[in-house]
């Protein structure tokens, strides 16, 4: 089971220095539309201890979009995985022009 949510990462490490990142520009996924999977990964953005940001395309609004997963190594730990969605959910209640607003959740 994988977590994710679309937002911005607190803090940003380049990828060039971190393990592969198992996404791929053109996976898709979340709740389906009438035109297919929601989320289309464009990019690998950042790499965190916890996460992994892209940028994607959120096909259901038409825009781009900042989006976390956790990584691999951290997926099958229950307690990443709750620090994980808490800080989506805590991040999701803030508004803060420096605090890059939560807009879904979502598992696989």
């Amino acid at each position: 089971m994988h977590e994710r949510s679309t937002e911005a990462p607190r803090s940003e490490h380049d990828l060039s220095t971190s393990p592969a990142v198992s996404r791929a520009p053109g996976e898709t996924f979340g709740a389906a539309t009438s035109t297919g999977d929601r989320f289309e990964i464009l990019k690998p953005h950042a790499r965190g201890g916890l996460g992994a940001v892209y940028v994607a395309l959120d096909r259901e609004l038409n825009r781009e979009v900042a989006l976390k997963q956790i990584v691999d190594a951290r997926a099958d730990d229950a307690g990443a995985r709750r620090r994980f969605l808490l800080e989506a959910e805590i991040t999701g209640r803030l508004e803060h022009p420096g605090i890059v607003p939560v807009y879904a959740q979502v598992s696989t």
